[in-house]
């Protein structure tokens, strides 16, 4: 990785997978942090990895390293340590773990107790209140540890420059394995977040609402989703994890999530959670190409086309593609679904709709192939004869109703245009989407 000569380090680091261009800085950063870092090598390492005595670096003698250079460092001074590295969110409390020897799986805990390495704390690594659980520790049932500190800064944030209501809050969610044909989406929350700032366009949305203003839109990053199916867990908690991520959001006033994916599966644990949060239902408008209301897709219950079958209703909007099923489903469950194939006659009542009375509050799902492939064709199911853009924006800005929540959701940057127009599409959608919510 670095070698000495001549009196200067020089670098040798390989990226696992190419950067996208929104890396690029980071990675310069990253490369200038590193070589301004001043190494005297008259002085002596105060971490040293000795080799085990059969002569290997082994895991057990990485851990013990970490356990003895940690025992007289403070929590706080371990956090200060990992924010300075500028750590993404996604990887910090993995890092933490790694430095505190706290190990999400049970998998890991056996392995390193078969090779003598203790495991003592318990505690969550970064709230330091709520006890770890065995098999997938405090991820598995309260969301994403780093995400009360930074829900909780962006909430004092905005409640100090005051007069907000309700802000929208981006959050990420890159899942893409419950898709049936391709999973693209799980690339998608960075590409909109870079759309949304792209300098080819302002910051103020159609209806005049600045998204600079942090009351208007903030963002807590994403869920890390990868890595957390890296510990072993399965789609029932990783939906839990999905959910109890969305409260931590919502229990920081006047924060109000909008999420992005990811497939389709993750609206239900995302209205789940909304609707469990308020204490009672809420009303869903679904814009879609399809239903999603397949009982279990392929055998997949947690499948993105089965996701409002999780929810079980709602009011769709843009479907198109649609099986004898999906129109059992929705007569099963009731609901109101608008096809395109009647949308001109519909279309005054669906561009003046009234939703939200009697209940909590409205949820707006997003689905990007609602729109017809010529507005978006970086999607993973392209279906013709769509909504229009504006037809969309119509249904947006007209719809009457408290608008609590929502998601932009099957964007595929893998079968987008060179110069990103779906991202660009979904961003928009999304900075909509934000003044709707916000108040």
């Amino acid at each position: 990785m670095g070698n000495f000569s001549h009196n200067i380090w020089s670098w040798d680091l390989k990226w696992r997978r190419n950067l996208f261009d929104h890396e690029d800085e980071v990675a310069v950063a990253l490369m200038e942090d590193i070589t301004a870092i001043l190494i005297q090598r008259h002085l002596l390492d105060t971490m040293v990895w000795k080799a085990d005595p059969s002569g290997l670096y082994s895991t057990k003698s990485a851990y013990r390293l970490m356990m003895t250079y940690n025992r007289s460092v403070s929590d706080g001074r371990i956090f200060q340590t990992i924010w300075k590295l500028k750590i993404p969110p996604r990887a910090l409390v993995f890092s933490w773990r790694l430095i505190k020897d706290r190990l999400p799986t049970t998998t890991t805990r056996a392995n390193l107790l078969r090779r003598n390495v203790s495991i003592q704390e318990t505690e969550c690594p970064l709230c330091g209140i709520e006890q770890e659980e065995a098999e997938m520790s405090i991820i598995s049932r309260r969301g994403i540890c780093y995400m009360p500190r930074l829900d909780a800064a962006k909430g004092e944030l905005v409640r100090a420059l005051g007069g907000a209501k309700a802000t929208s809050t981006l959050l990420g969610v890159p899942l893409g394995h419950n898709s049936s044909f391709l999973q693209g989406p799980a690339f998608a929350p960075p590409r909109i977040r870079e759309a949304i700032w792209c300098g080819s366009t302002n910051s103020t949305t159609e209806e005049g609402k600045e998204l600079q203003d942090a009351r208007v839109l903030t963002d807590v990053g994403d869920v890390p989703i990868q890595e957390i199916r890296d510990c072993g867990v399965d789609d029932h908690r990783l939906m839990n994890v999905i959910g109890e991520s969305v409260k931590l959001v919502m229990e920081e006033d006047p924060l109000r999530p909008l999420v992005l994916g990811g497939d389709h599966s993750i609206s239900f644990p995302v209205i789940r959670a909304v609707s469990e949060k308020h204490g009672g239902p809420v009303d869903v408008l679904h814009l879609d190409a399809h239903p999603d209301n397949y009982d279990a897709f392929e055998g997949n219950i947690y499948s993105h086309a089965s996701s409002f079958a999780r929810v079980m209703e709602g009011d769709y909007v843009g479907i198109r593609s649609i099986t004898a099923e999906g129109r059992a489903q929705a007569k099963k469950f009731g609901v109101e679904q608008y096809e395109m194939r009647t949308f001109s006659r519909d279309r005054h009542f669906l561009e003046n709709l009234k939703l939200g009375e009697g209940v909590k509050g409205v949820y707006i799902s997003i689905d990007v192939d609602c729109l017809d492939p010529a507005f978006a064709p970086g999607v993973s199911h392209i279906e013709p004869g769509g909504l229009s853009f504006r037809d969309v924006l119509n249904i947006l800005h007209n719809l009457q109703g408290d608008v609590i929540a929502g998601d932009v959701v099957e964007l595929n940057p893998q079968r987008d245009t060179v110069d990103g127009m779906t991202a660009m599409v979904a961003a928009k959608l999304v900075r909509e989407l934000a003044a709707k919510i916000s108040k």
